[in-house]
């Protein structure tokens, strides 16, 4: 798109480089600087010290785990102009745990690009996706997208297509994909994928998994899926259940974080099981499994609510009213 980028490669050299830094946002006007990690705040003094007249925005991605009211924390909150949370569910916790007045903070829903995420594949395609990846027209597919990591629901899931394939009485088999990367430079957490295959291998039941690893057509794969699950305990927004919602599908997620308010406390997007717990998941696979007109009613849903509350569009419009330019 053109727009001028001015590229760092840690935060000490920004200090270093501050005069470069200077020349260039007064060159370019730049009238707002937008911080997305809370460890980047400690550039805070230097930007108040720089540009006086520059409005700092910070969004906190994550939920702010231990109050942070100290005299640092104080000073340097009073100089952001907004504080952005990304769920309502962050936005209670991040006014107990950050010093910041309501009117400084306000919520502002993740927006994705409905031209990549959305469903794109004639039956015919999804038919042979589905035969490359050894589907029958029969079976009932169920992945979990996303890095491989502690605290995503990666065991739970495991022991919950377990559970439900025991319960599974046809027609077609049950088959689940665990889709991300494998090693560290992928971003998972190798332990823990070494963990999940041993477990796997110990019940005898590899044959109703398939790990893909890295996948770089993420929209593509999901469209062959019946349903998506996402686990996670404590998940501060959920992108990969608005990516799912976007191309149709039905989520199972857990009845925790900021899952609910996204697929409706009353599951009008998706259904809600328990964390941490096999045999509700399970219970809400099996529910799917048996009524494809549920999975279709649940993925026209979800689908109309991406378009009205969680699009890219809509986000950025959101975004300048915040940077008020």
């Amino acid at each position: 798109m053109n727009v001028p980028m001015m590229i760092f490669s840690s935060r000490t050299s920004v200090w270093l480089r501050w005069r470069t830094l200077q020349r260039w946002v007064r060159e370019h006007h730049i009238q707002v600087v937008h911080f997305h990690k809370s460890s980047d705040l400690r550039l805070v003094p230097l930007f108040t010290w720089l540009f006086p007249g520059v409005r700092l925005v910070f969004t906190e991605h994550m939920n702010a785990k231990k109050p942070k009211h100290s005299f640092y924390h104080r000073w340097v909150y009073q100089r952001l102009y907004r504080v952005i949370a990304i769920s309502d569910y962050t936005l209670a916790n991040n006014l107990r745990a950050l010093p910041v007045a309501a009117g400084q903070i306000e919520r502002l829903y993740a927006g994705i690009d409905l031209k990549v995420f959305r469903p794109s594949l004639s039956s015919g395609e999804r038919e042979i996706l589905r035969a490359s990846l050894g589907l029958r027209p029969d079976d009932v597919a169920c992945c979990l997208p996303g890095r491989i990591s502690p605290g995503k629901g990666h065991a739970v899931f495991v022991d919950a297509v377990v559970e439900w394939a025991h319960q599974h009485a046809g027609p077609g088999r049950v088959h689940a994909f665990v889709v991300g990367g494998l090693k560290a430079d992928e971003g998972a957490d190798e332990a823990l994928v070494v963990a999940l295959r041993a477990h796997i291998r110990q019940l005898g039941v590899e044959p109703l998994f398939t790990f893909t690893g890295y996948c770089a057509e993420l929209q593509r794969l999901l469209q062959a899926m019946d349903m998506v699950c996402i686990p996670s305990a404590q998940e501060a927004f959920g992108l990969a259940v608005v990516e799912a919602m976007a191309l149709g599908l039905p989520v199972v997620g857990s009845n925790s974080g900021a899952i609910p308010e996204i697929l409706g406390e009353n599951g009008e997007c998706g259904l809600l099981a328990q964390p941490d717990d096999p045999r509700s998941f399970a219970a809400a696979f099996a529910r799917l499994a048996s009524s494809p007109d549920l999975r279709r009613s649940i993925g026209l849903r979800a689908l109309e609510k991406v378009k009205t509350t969680f699009n890219l569009t809509q986000h950025v419009s959101r975004l300048k009213k915040i940077y008020q330019l």
